[in-house]
C-alpha cells in the first residue's frame, strides 16, 4: 500500500515502518484529492458476492497546531510476526461512512448469539458501497501509469512537435524546388546565351571567295 500512497501523492508522503506507524502527507487533507479514488475492499464470506467498500479518504485526518500543517491518513502498519497484526480493526473513523447494528438473538437464552449490520451512512462522503455488483477491472493502481496528455497544457501538447515537422517539411520540398527551378532557368538562359555567341562567330566569317575560269 506504502508503494501506492507514493505514487498516488507523487512521492510526497511519508509512512513510518514501524509497529502501529501511519503515513502523514505536508499539508491539509483536501490537497491530496487523489485519497477519494481509492478503497478498501472487504469481502463477505457466505454472502452471495456481497462485499464493502471503504473509501482511503475516510482515514485521512488533518493535523494542526503550531507550525504544523498535515494530513495524517491513520492506516497504521501491520508486522506479521506481531499479535496484534493478525486482524483488521475498524475504529471510529469507519462509522464516519457507515454505522452499524447489532443484533442480539436470544431464541436460545443458553446459546444467546449476537450480529452486526452495516449499512452506508446517509452522510457519506466518499462513494461507500455495500453491495454485490462488479465492475470492469481497471489498470493496477500498484504500476504506475503513464500521465494524460493535458490538451490544455502546451508543455503536454505533442501536437506542436507534429505541427512543426509537417511545417519544415513543406518549407524543405519548397526549397528544394526553388532550387530546381532557379537551376533550370539559369540553364536555359546559359544555353540562349551560348546560341548567341554561335550565331554571331557564324556571321563573322568571310564570304568564300569565287574564281572565275574565263
Amino acid at each position: 500500500m506504502v508503494t501506492l500512497l507514493e505514487y498516488i501523492t507523487v512521492g510526497e508522503i511519508e509512512c513510518s515502518n514501524a509497529l502501529d506507524g501511519t503515513c502523514i502527507l505536508p499539508d491539509y487533507c483536501n490537497k491530496f484529492t487523489a485519497l477519494e479514488d481509492y478503497y478498501f475492499r472487504f469481502n463477505m464470506t457466505g454472502a452471495d458476492g456481497m462485499y464493502m467498500r471503504v473509501p482511503l479518504a475516510a482515514f485521512a485526518t488533518n493535523q494542526t497546531g503550531g507550525n504544523v500543517r498535515e494530513c495524517r491518513v491513520e492506516v497504521t502498519y501491520l508486522d506479521v510476526l506481531s499479535s496484534q497484526s493478525q486482524g483488521v480493526l475498524l475504529g471510529g473513523m469507519f462509522f464516519q461512512e457507515f454505522f452499524g447494528v447489532f443484533v442480539n438473538n436470544y431464541t436460545d437464552v443458553m446459546d444467546v448469539t449476537q450480529s452486526a449490520r452495516f449499512h452506508v451512512g446517509q452522510n457519506s462522503l466518499y462513494g461507500s458501497y455495500i453491495g454485490n455488483v462488479e465492475f470492469a477491472q481497471g489498470p493496477n493502481p500498484f504500476i504506475p501509469q503513464p500521465d494524460p496528455v493535458n490538451p490544455d497544457d502546451p508543455g503536454d501538447d505533442t501536437s506542436i512537435s507534429a505541427v512543426w515537422v509537417v511545417v519544415l517539411v513543406v518549407l524543405c520540398v519548397g526549397l528544394m524546388a526553388l532550387l530546381g527551378f532557379s537551376i533550370y532557368k539559369w540553364s536555359k538562359a546559359k544555353d540562349a546565351q551560348n546560341r548567341n555567341i554561335n550565331a554571331s562567330n557564324v556571321s563573322s566569317l568571310p564570304a568564300e571567295e569565287t574564281i572565275a575560269f574565263v
